[in-house]
C-alpha cells in the first residue's frame, strides 16, 4: 500500500505482511512506485477529495497536451 502523504515516515509493516509505504513526492510518485511493486497486475487507488483533485487535474493537463500535439501534428 502506498500512502501519500505530507509527512515523512518510515515503511510500517503490518502483521500478515502488509506494508504501507509513505509517499511525500506527490500523486505521480506514488502511482509510479506502486506500478512498479505491481508488475503486470492492476494498481487501485484509494484517496481522499483533496487527492483525487489533484489526481484529476494531473490527468486533465497531460490529456490537454495530448490533443495539442495530435493536432499540431496533423497540422491544424
Amino acid at each position: 500500500m502506498f500512502v501519500l502523504t505530507h509527512y515523512p515516515r518510515a515503511p510500517l509493516v503490518m502483521q500478515g505482511g502488509t506494508t504501507f509505504t509513505f509517499v511525500t513526492a506527490g500523486i505521480l510518485a506514488a502511482l509510479e512506485q506502486a506500478r512498479a511493486v505491481a508488475g503486470d497486475r492492476e494498481v487501485a487507488i484509494a484517496v481522499g477529495a483533496a487527492a483525487l483533485v489533484a489526481f484529476l487535474l494531473l490527468f486533465q493537463r497531460a490529456r490537454s497536451k495530448r490533443m495539442l500535439a495530435l493536432r499540431h501534428a496533423n497540422g491544424a
